[in-house]
């Protein structure tokens, strides 16, 4: 009866391939409330080829739990889910499912064959297009596309482009990350090291600026921006900006601080400099010692540290 031991007897069973349990695995779901042990039990019907797979995921995705029915639609695979009953199940994960729910099935679609998923990836474009789905999703269903082998959707997705911007490239990654996930990145990931530069919340490096409150500073598409192009904008106090402005006087400084109206620049004078916006000619920043993350995370990573920024407010 003990939900840990339930959840580690049906690891054992599945990494052991032993099959001849099924139905006892089968019977232990059936009455399990716990959303940890059905979730075991899922994942090891499924690597055990369970003959009978196909109503034990229809029932995961019924589950009142999220993270069941996240598990039980990553189990689809062409031997559970037929062309004609895949439309259902999209329609009623995008009609009524939650986004993660939503970002597991268009993952998921990736392993199903061309001609199951082609005509569901045709709808759902059309509602994208049509801004009738979630931008949560955007990232997974340009990945479903891409993978999916048709040059027509591919450019037509392509299309949506609008501007040509550098941010273009990246603008999947804007919403539908996981705030967790983008915590463990900041705090953990080897590879970008946000927390030896950057602090929030009284922890992290001094190099760069705190982030504690930078969910009220600055918008998605500019935290976003920050990430993949760092050169673009400089945080007060923590780079430099040379200005020539308009009566053809040069300005080379610290940008200490920025508005829509002013600019406020500390040079080798006692006092900063303040610059009326409609005096500036020609701004430069000046390279910001930060990486561009682009190069050196994934799409999906930098949807997650767009989440977890975002979210700190004061």
């Amino acid at each position: 009866k003990n939900p840990q031991t339930l959840i580690a007897v049906a690891g054992l069973l599945a990494n052991l391939k032993i099959a001849t349990a099924n139905e006892a695995l089968a019977a232990i779901y059936a009455g399990a409330r716990e959303s940890g042990v059905k979730m075991a039990v899922l994942s090891a019907l499924s690597e055990l080829k369970y003959p009978k797979m196909e109503s034990i995921i229809k029932a995961g995705m019924a589950d009142p739990d999220e993270n069941v029915r996240t598990t039980a639609l990553s189990l689809l695979n062409n031997s559970t889910v037929t062309k004609e009953n895949l439309p259902a199940i999209v329609n009623a994960i995008f009609a009524k499912g939650s986004a993660r729910e939503q970002q597991e099935l268009l993952a998921t679609m990736n392993r199903l064959d061309r001609d199951k998923t082609l005509p569901v990836l045709e709808d759902l474009f059309r509602k994208y297009k049509n801004r009738q789905l979630s931008a949560n999703v955007a990232l997974e269903l340009k990945e479903a596309i891409d993978s999916s082998g048709s040059a027509d959707l591919q450019a037509k997705m392509a299309a949506l482009k609008p501007t040509g911007s550098p941010l273009d490239e990246y603008a999947a990654a804007l919403y539908g990350g996981s705030r967790w996930g983008g915590w463990d990145l900041f705090n953990n990931n080897s590879t970008a090291q946000c927390v030896r530069c950057h602090a929030f919340r009284g922890e992290g490096g001094i190099v760069g600026p705190d982030l504690s409150n930078i969910g009220n500073q600055l918008s998605r598409e500019q935290i976003l921006q920050s990430l993949v192009d760092p050169g673009a904008r400089i945080a007060p106090g923590y780079g430099n900006v040379s200005l020539q402005l308009k009566e053809g006087q040069e300005v080379f400084g610290v940008l200490m601080d920025e508005t829509a109206e002013k600019l406020t620049i500390k040079t080798a004078d006692a006092e900063p400099l303040v610059i009326p916006v409609e005096r500036i000619a020609k701004r430069e920043n000046f390279p910001s010692s930060m990486p561009p993350m682009g190069a050196v995370l994934s799409k999906r990573q930098l949807r997650d540290l767009v989440e977890f920024l975002a979210a700190l407010k004061e």
